[in-house]
């Protein structure tokens, strides 16, 4: 897909339909995000070792307190930290933005599936079921299709190999029946 039209199919949105199922979204992102700051936080106490233990040798090798290299650590260390703390800033909206993409991918078939499952009960749209082409898992519709074909099959054969009359299509069909007898 391009930018462009990924953009665009945002801007149409308006962001409002990324949040399914907050609950598992944000438990989703969470856990993305935790894995991201351990990952940085090794980083960042790896980058204040590896500084102090410059700083610990250069006083072994015994440089005067206020030699330029200790001033030249200093400086190295502040940037290293700037850049640190921009990279952790972006990792997490990155992952953040990313996350509720990818979770809206998992948590929209799942709705749609319940849903779907919930309509059969009341004979409601009886459409085959279809998920989004980005979504994750549309083989879990095309096996709920040829299952729910193969049961529809299997119910009208014992239908029609009964003695019991065929099953009244909706409510008012009832009421005929009833006003007739």
């Amino acid at each position: 897909m391009q930018l462009g039209n990924f953009i665009k199919r945002l801007k149409e949105r308006k962001f409002r339909n990324f949040l399914i199922n907050p609950r598992f979204q944000f438990k989703f992102v969470a856990y993305q995000c935790l894995i991201a700051f351990l990952i940085i936080f090794t980083v960042y106490f790896s980058n204040f070792y590896f500084f102090n233990k410059f700083r610990k040798t250069a006083m072994q090798m015994g440089m005067p307190p206020g030699h330029v290299f200790y001033k030249f650590l200093s400086l190295q260390k502040m940037a290293m930290d700037g850049i640190l703390i921009y990279t952790f800033l972006g990792a997490f909206l990155i992952i953040f933005i990313m996350g509720i993409f990818t979770s809206h991918k998992l948590a929209g078939p799942m709705f749609n599936l319940r849903r779907y499952l919930l309509n059969l009960e009341n004979n409601v749209d009886l459409r085959p079921l279809s998920f989004r082409s980005t979504d994750y898992f549309r083989e879990i519709a095309d096996a709920c299709n040829i299952g729910l074909r193969g049961l529809k099959r299997r119910l009208e054969a014992d239908l029609s190999s009964s003695s019991l009359p065929p099953p009244l299509p909706s409510g008012d069909a009832k009421i005929k029946q009833k006003g007739a007898s």
